[in-house]
């Protein structure tokens, strides 16, 4: 589980006081200072990319019962492995560096046959270390004004983001809705409900909504908040007999406060479990079987059923028959963005569609928004489609109803 500095810090002096210092003897400290000689001057244009990366790495080589960290100084994380014995530990440590340098440098990742990624125990006073008193300005009293100009702008660089500021990002997100066609019964059946979030001149969609998702540095407060302000939406917009679907992603479950901030909102939610499913990505990242496993079930409780989102090259068969998944989607856009062609993305989403109509599954498709995605989506034999050339957002959605293959060719134009 991802934790904050703090959390992180406090776990491991409770675990000191409870159980002793060999609790917390598989404690180990990654370093992305040989990425930083590598890239030179190019660092700053990949940072944020580079740390996600390491991150998504490294969460996807952890337990359940494992704990990480992210150290404030954008190079370091903190790894506290909860049950692995001191080879075992050394060893994912090794793998974990391996991949890092791979994935981020290619070619040039190793260092005399060895990964240049730094990583290597530490134990409870080097971690300490990482949590320093916050400088208070009474104390810089008689400090010269150089030194005090440069201790104000560390102490201003340390301040956390006040209430008023997560309220005013939390206020620039509107809940959106975006129609489900059947097209089998020619029906809207329901809604995919999203975050939407206008940042400059960019629309930010989901996970994204909070300006770089888990690289910023409010998306660990405001995760919950966003999950909560979605259900609340839900609920003031309700229409009987109609079906919503919520996005998440299988890297917010890192986050324990989205959790219980997302069994919280359908537990005081008056709406039943029927009538809200889920819709889970990032399946194509590196995470571990259990943590997939894990947010499968809990989605399982808490919803009418879970949409399993694949990748472009993922098969998801085994996850699905594990958890009984009968309905599987794919994103057009994801598709797109690789590069290859509409042909490709095209050839690809038939040969997703035959799949599932052999395998007895209902198929999705989102992000159709052009005449020609919407013909090939119908060609190909989906039983599901959402995008713009169906019907564009809404703020407020109405109950289902019928919308015919005739009807909806007739109104897209783009």
């Amino acid at each position: 589980m991802a934790l904050s500095p703090e959390d992180f810090i406090k776990l491991v002096k409770e675990k000191v006081e409870e159980e002793g210092e060999d609790s917390v003897k598989q404690m180990y400290a990654v370093n992305l200072e040989y990425v930083v000689k590598q890239m030179g001057k190019d660092w700053t244009k990949v940072h944020k990319k580079a740390m996600f990366i390491a991150e998504t790495i490294i969460k996807g080589n952890i337990a359940l019962q494992d704990n990480v960290m992210r150290y404030s100084d954008g190079l370091s994380f903190v790894i506290l492995f909860g049950t692995l014995p001191e080879d075992q530990a050394a060893a994912k440590m090794e793998l974990i560096t391996e991949q890092i340098g791979k994935k981020i440098l290619g070619k040039d990742y190793a260092v005399n046959g060895k990964s240049g990624i730094q990583a290597g125990a530490i134990n409870v006073e080097d971690l300490v270390q990482f949590e320093k008193k916050p400088i208070q300005k009474e104390e810089l009293a008689g400090v010269p004004s150089d030194a005090r100009n440069i201790l104000l702008k560390k102490l201003a660089a340390a301040k956390k983001p006040e209430a008023s500021e997560k309220d005013k990002i939390l206020d620039s997100i509107d809940i959106v809705f975006f129609p489900i066609w059947d097209t089998k019964n020619e029906m809207v059946v329901g809604y995919r409900v999203k975050p939407k979030r206008m940042y400059l001149k960019n629309t930010l969609w989901g996970d994204r909504v909070l300006m770089g998702g888990s690289e910023d540095p409010l998306w660990s407060e405001l995760k919950p908040m966003v999950i909560k302000k979605t259900y609340d939406n839900i609920q003031e917009n309700f229409c009987p007999k109609t079906a919503y679907m919520v996005g998440v992603n299988v890297a917010s479950f890192f986050n324990k406060h989205f959790v219980e901030a997302l069994v919280k909102s359908v537990r005081n939610s008056p709406l039943t479990k029927t009538t809200i499913g889920f819709e889970l990505h990032g399946l194509d990242q590196d995470f571990s079987p259990k943590m997939v496993d894990y947010v499968i079930e809990v989605l399982t409780k808490l919803g009418s059923h879970v949409t399993v989102i694949a990748g472009p090259d993922n098969d998801f068969t085994n996850i699905c028959k594990r958890h009984n998944v009968s309905y599987n989607g794919l994103h057009l856009h994801r598709l797109l963005d690789s590069q290859l062609g509409r042909k490709y993305a095209y050839r690809t989403c038939s040969l997703f569609a035959r799949q599932c109509r052999d395998a007895n599954t209902r198929s999705f498709i989102w992000g159709v928004d052009r005449i020609d995605d919407l013909n090939m989506a119908i060609q190909a034999g989906f039983r599901y489609i959402s995008g713009r050339a169906v019907k564009w957002e809404t703020e407020a959605p109405v109950k289902a109803y019928m919308l015919t293959k005739k009807e909806v060719l007739m109104e897209t134009s783009f």
